[in-house]
């Protein structure tokens, strides 16, 4: 039976009509709320406990690694090639190092990654990511050229407690300082000079949708700085030194050569 428009009209604005109306707003409100406020907390807690008591960790169900539409390749006349893949991660060819394109602690569902990134403090992201080389020759709060050299050695890098399954592979770590400030996109000329006519943060937010303003978190590197501080990114570049028993947050990284 079809209604008229006034009669359509009378309908909507029944005070039956409205109550129904206030009851799904009120049902979907509640059920926000409910998954917000318990389920995500739930699901950060297994992550914790997870990487305790099993030492390994990972985004998600492996079934929902799945890959789903094409690679793309941002060409940068300074940083070369750099490969975006429909599974999760990126490689930066120039340096050969393949990332996650998100903290720890957020889930990818096959096509994103959902949730909040979860905060560990420096002693804790290098026990169980990885702990590099102490370079820290230069007190003055921003990591120097050599010292950034330094922490580029793999030689005396201590795998961490945790295998990090993500994408197929289980050889995830704790960036060094070095690599973190890969992704600084800034040309070497001098010391830290010239960015790349690519915006960085514009690239850094391509590359990282995960967080939406990547300079303006802490992460840490698997370095050691001066002064019993560690070096790591709350801002600026390159990394800089953080007292490590304040939180921060952990990107992995690991080597490749596409």
């Amino acid at each position: 039976m079809l209604f008229s428009m006034e009669q359509i009209w009378k309908i909507v604005i029944s005070e039956n009509f409205v109550y129904f109306g206030l009851g799904i707003l009120i049902s979907a409100f509640i059920a926000w709320y409910i998954s917000s406020h318990f389920s995500m907390p739930r699901i950060r807690e297994s992550k914790l406990k997870q990487l305790k008591s099993i030492k390994q960790t990972d985004f998600g169900q492996t079934r929902e690694y799945f890959e789903s539409g094409k690679d793309e390749i941002i060409d940068d006349p300074n940083f070369g090639k750099i490969l975006i893949q429909p599974n999760g991660t990126f490689i930066d060819s120039k340096n050969g190092l393949m990332w996650i394109r998100a903290p720890w602690g957020m889930n990818w569902n096959g096509k994103e990654f959902v949730g909040s990134p979860i905060p560990l403090d420096w002693y804790e992201a290098s026990l169980y990511f990885g702990k590099g080389a102490s370079a820290g020759e230069d007190p003055t709060g921003s990591i120097s050229a050599k010292d950034l050299m330094t922490a580029s050695s793999l030689d005396s890098y201590q795998r961490g407690k945790t295998t990090v399954f993500f994408a197929n592979q289980d050889d995830w770590r704790l960036p060094t300082a070095y690599e973190l400030n890969c992704i600084s996109f800034k040309t070497e000329k001098g010391d830290y000079a010239v960015s790349s006519r690519e915006k960085p943060e514009e690239l850094r937010e391509k590359l990282f949708p995960g967080v939406k303003e990547l300079t303006k978190n802490r992460f840490w590197s698997a370095n050691q700085a001066h002064s019993g501080c560690s070096w790591g990114i709350d801002g600026n570049w390159p990394p800089g030194d953080i007292k490590p028993d304040l939180n921060g947050y952990v990107l992995f990284v690991r080597s490749c050569f596409s």
